[in-house]
């Protein structure tokens, strides 16, 4: 095995991981969207985030701080998009859109990062990888709907919903400009910048909502959130979206988003005792066929 496709197939693994982590994220979100205010949330996940990081990427920060001083404009604006912007929308929605509102909406994430790759890019994308966007997009539509149709016609959309698209435009940006990321700082050393700038931005935001709505409480609820997102959703998941993104691309790399209806599908069979129906297997074999439709010139 070529060192090139060696790389590429662990970033397939890092990418997979990332869909599991957040659909943990969307579903627990959702679940506690009653009990803790979004900017809070967003606030304390990625100040608790950058507390994992700082021992780890102090020293390399400490060196590449002209890296750092050189670049800030590029690495604010990643900030804005990736950290404070698409998670503070994210967890506002969910006060109000339902969870398979949020999920249908995953599923745009491709489509948007293809619209911007090629037609602010001129970045091409070729007929496997076309089929292979299709072919996911309609594996989780038919896991999402359960195999019925009439399911999408019923949705009710909420406001919620056009703040979850807002938020997820954003980050199929802030994926695409991946690409201008500082090259002297590591994987570790650039997710704690742009997550001290996120912090930064979002304290103002956190302050005015625990003035005006109230603070976030400190209840098992919330540690264990809080420790879950900035850990899995965080850490662990930006990390290694990030580095998938930079092997394969961002438009391969967004078709991994469709694993999170599948990943939301296996959880609820093996721990909630649902029963595997046929529509599982089929929405599955799609999303699966799909992504080695679309991945597979990497390998080639």
């Amino acid at each position: 095995m070529t060192p090139s496709r060696r790389a590429a197939l662990l970033s397939y693994v890092m990418l997979s991981s990332t869909a599991l982590f957040w659909s943990g994220n969307v579903v627990f979100g959702r679940g506690v969207s009653d009990q803790l205010p979004p900017l809070g949330l967003n606030f304390w996940r990625w100040t608790v985030a950058l507390l994992i990081l700082l021992p780890f990427t102090g020293r390399t920060l400490v060196e590449q701080r002209s890296v750092i001083v050189r670049h800030w404009k590029i690495l604010s604006l990643l900030a804005v998009l990736g950290i404070t912007g698409f998670n503070s929308l994210a967890y506002i929605a969910f006060q109000t859109t339902t969870a398979i509102n949020a999920a249908l909406i995953n599923t745009l994430m491709p489509i948007f990062v293809v619209a911007i790759t090629v037609g602010g890019f001129r970045e091409p994308i070729s007929k496997r990888q076309s089929l292979g966007l299709l072919s996911a997009l309609a594996g989780t539509s038919i896991i999402l709907t359960r195999g019925d149709p009439q399911v999408l016609l019923d949705l009710d959309f909420t406001t919620g919903d056009i703040v979850m698209v807002v938020g997820m435009v954003g980050y199929a940006l802030y994926s695409v400009l991946l690409r201008y990321r500082p090259p002297g700082l590591d994987g570790a050393a650039f997710l704690a910048v742009i997550g001290a700038i996120g912090v930064v931005l979002a304290l103002p935001l956190y302050i005015a909502e625990t003035v005006l709505v109230g603070p976030m409480p400190v209840t098992l609820v919330s540690v264990g959130m809080v420790a879950y997102v900035a850990l899995f959703a965080s850490v662990l998941a930006y990390t290694f979206w990030n580095r998938g993104v930079a092997v394969v691309g961002a438009n391969r790399a967004s078709l991994f988003l469709n694993l999170m209806p599948v990943f939301t599908a296996i959880a609820a069979i093996t721990f909630l005792g649902e029963s595997l129906e046929s529509f599982h297997v089929a929405g599955m074999a799609l999303v699966i066929a799909g992504l080695i439709l679309a991945t597979r010139a990497v390998q080639a």
